[in-house]
């Protein structure tokens, strides 16, 4: 609204013939002074509605944009209204198809005795701006403040307070017994609303949700008996839940969510993209989710406190058995925020809830601690959980503790029943710390009377930082399968694949799942003697890339790098990787060395007297992955193996090896002025070309062949004046 001040134009006009002026000024002037004049007199009426005050105290007759009759007050025409006063008997009707701007300052109705509704603005629209304290109580079957049609939005410029509470079956905001809640938007204020036998904000008595979005504001709702603290009455959907921002405190009723569907209730989306968000379930219900029926819970942002009632758990996505028997299941996506759950008795802090089924869980990143409570997983099953869901972490800062007998990610405990499982679990990224606890592993199935198998567990990324704790002393495993107390046997214990160049520790035994370390990172004080880095499979002291040494996750240790070589000084088995125009690699006298070379490229036959591998003294034994290319500077081999030194190319090999030594030097073997070494080919496919002088296998210039052993494909060629193989 532009308020513009209304001038008179005979003031102007006075005013500037008691200054003498009025002659200077010219016609066609004066009259544009008078034009806008009274055109600036005309705004305030085009722009500028005066809002319409109504005193609930005192109200006893109709008013412009009202109608009142027998104790109603009926808004009937789109516009805005300021109302006052308090009122034990008359109450507030916004008519169906009525847009209007409504402010409440200092309102309190109470009129919860009878069967008669507060605040009704079934089918209309408002933007309700909340000024001093207000309170809206309804009677019977009625909500707080009754929307179960139209769009309610509470303003930004709300500064007061309303605390609405429904009577028997109704909500504190929304809709009442069986029927679909309109749309509910909270930008600001403070609101405290109350069900009874419904949901604090959202659905009544068996009654479904549209919409509800809190974007702002400091919120505290409060479900009854099956009814959410935000979301919908027992038995029906929650709709779509998206919280943006705002302070929201979330109680759900007995067996009803925090934030969700009530109970039984199946169907609808909960997405948190920021704010502070505490939500706790009732006796019988999740902090948020909900609890026989599925849900969709998005998490991206803001600061989430989830705790489920008895038997609940913090956060998860449900389950839904249909009257054939067949399973549909929840998910539970979270992208990031921090996020703090933890599970009632006997159910996880993010998954499922005891005896039912764990929906999918993803986790992409945010910060997470998830706790759950006796024979509750961290992440994963509650008590007796039977697996329909999987669990991916794609990355994050992950801390899962599980409760007596369960996994801090995987299964539940087996309390009562033998069929508590943990199912397949995939992480892919983040950083994770998992414990278990009594009888349970740290990653993969609980223990507990019947303990809880463990499925497929893979983990890869490079970035992936894995640390997991079970308890060994009493059966379980750091990854692997929990313990069966009751029969002290343990149970399936599933397959481990660590790959990609993830790092997994182990903090107490290990895992006994059957195992395959491709590229990863062992170690922790539980490894034993599998710590250690494994490249494609194969354990090794490191990995060596020759496009940059040194550097890397896998880089290890046993070699050194200066002045562009690479010198293994340390027996022991290496993983040579990448392509380089300036670095070569050695092996030191005396030292025994196992290389895989994998797609290696090393020519360097620029350089004089670069030798692009030199095993002078050494014994190495060999084996070829891929592609891999040699090629030397003058007077060096293109493979260095002098008199007293020993190659041998193993018959695992499956790649090629084509080397070309520089001027007087072999292929393979000695370089100028030397004799070659032991050489034994015994698998891959050789191509040795020897420099000018130089044999293809064999001596350089001046050098003779020592022993030469070939059970592979080898193709030679002599540099002139050089021998094939001598």
């Amino acid at each position: 609204m532009y308020l513009v001040p209304s001038v008179s134009c005979h003031t102007v006009i006075a005013t500037l013939m008691s200054e003498g002026k009025m002659k200077k000024i010219a016609a066609p002037l004066t009259l544009a002074i008078l034009s806008l004049i009274l055109s600036l007199t005309v705004i305030p009426t085009a722009f500028a509605e005066d809002s319409i005050n109504i005193d609930m105290s005192t109200v006893s007759s109709d008013g412009t944009g009202y109608t009142y009759s027998s104790n109603i007050i009926t808004i009937t025409a789109n516009g805005s209204y300021t109302i006052t006063g308090t009122s034990t008997s008359k109450r507030i009707k916004v008519a169906s198809g009525v847009t209007a701007d409504i402010t409440l300052s200092s309102v309190g109705i109470d009129v919860s005795s009878g069967s008669t509704c507060a605040f009704d603005m079934t089918g209309a629209t408002v933007d309700l701006t909340l000024i001093g304290d207000n309170t809206l109580k309804s009677g019977q079957y009625y909500a707080g403040l009754y929307v179960p049609q139209g769009a309610l939005t509470v303003t930004t410029a709300s500064t007061g307070t309303l605390r609405a509470t429904g009577g028997d079956g109704g909500t504190g905001i929304g809709s009442g017994v069986s029927e679909t809640t309109g749309s509910i938007a909270i930008n600001g204020g403070t609101i405290i609303a109350t069900g009874t036998r419904a949901a604090g904000i959202g659905g009544g008595y068996s009654s479904d949700v549209s919409s509800i979005t809190i974007a702002g504001g400091d919120v505290t709702a409060t479900g009854g008996e099956y009814g959410a603290g935000i979301g919908s009455g027992g038995y029906k959907a929650c709709g779509t839940i998206l919280i943006t921002g705002g302070t929201i405190h979330a109680y759900g009723g007995s067996d009803a969510p925090g934030i969700g569907c009530g109970f039984s209730g199946s169907g609808g989306t909960i997405t948190i993209n920021g704010g502070d968000v505490h939500a706790v379930g009732g006796s019988g219900g999740m902090g948020i989710g909900t609890q026989y029926g599925t849900v969709s819970v998005s998490i991206g942002d803001g600061t989430i406190e989830a705790t489920g009632g008895n038997n609940s758990s913090g956060i998860g996505g449900g389950y839904h058995i249909s009257s054939y028997g067949e399973v549909t299941i929840g998910s539970v996506m979270i992208r990031g925020g921090n996020v703090t759950a933890n599970g009632g008795s006997y159910s996880a802090g993010i998954g499922g809830s005891y005896g039912g089924y764990f929906c999918n869980i993803t986790i992409d990143g945010g910060t997470i601690i998830a706790t759950g409570n006796t024979d509750g997983a961290g992440i994963g099953g509650g008590a007796d959980c039977t697996v329909e869901g999987s669990i991916i972490i794609n990355g994050g800062n992950i801390t899962a503790k599980g409760g007596h007998a369960a996994a801090g990610i995987g299964g539940g405990g087996g309390k009562d029943r033998d069929y508590s499982h943990c199912g397949d679990i995939t992480i892919t990224g983040g950083e994770i710390t998992a414990q278990g606890g009594l009888y349970a592993a740290g990653i993969g199935g609980g223990g507990g009377n019947y303990g809880s198998e463990c499925g497929t567990i893979t983990i890869t990324g490079a970035s992936t930082i894995v640390n997991a704790t079970g308890d060994t002393a009493l059966g379980g495993y750091d990854i692997g399968s929990g313990h069966k107390f009751s029969y002290m046997t343990t149970i399936d214990s599933g397959t481990l694949k660590v790959d990609g160049g993830a790092t997994v520790n182990y903090h107490q035994g290990g895992s006994n799942s059957s195992k395959q370390y491709v590229t990863c990172i062992i170690g922790g004080t539980g490894a034993g003697s599998e710590a250690g880095i494994y490249y494609y499979g194969q354990k090794v002291n490191g990995v060596i890339d020759m496009s940059d040494p040194g550097t890397g996750k896998l880089c290890g240790t046993g070699y050194t790098y200066a002045a562009s070589s690479v010198s293994i000084g340390t027996a022991g088995t290496y993983a040579v990787i990448n392509t380089t125009a300036t670095n070569r690699l050695a092996v030191a006298g005396g030292v025994t060395a196992n290389i895989t070379m994998r797609d290696v490229s090393i020519d360097v036959n620029e350089i004089s007297g670069a030798c692009a591998f030199d095993t002078t003294g050494a014994t190495v034994n060999l084996t070829l992955v891929g592609d891999n290319t040699l090629k030397s500077g003058s007077g060096c081999a293109g493979l260095q193996v002098p008199d007293g030194a020993a190659l041998t190319i193993l018959s695992a090999s499956t790649g090629t090896l084509n080397v070309t030594g520089g001027e007087n030097g072999a292929g393979i073997g000695g370089g100028s002025g030397s004799s070659g070494g032991s050489i034994t080919m015994n698998g891959g496919e050789i191509t040795a070309t020897g420099g000018p002088n130089g044999a293809g296998i064999g001596g350089g210039s001046g050098g003779s062949c020592n022993t030469v052993i070939v059970s592979s494909q080898v193709v030679t060629y002599g540099g002139a004046n050089g021998a094939g193989i001598g």
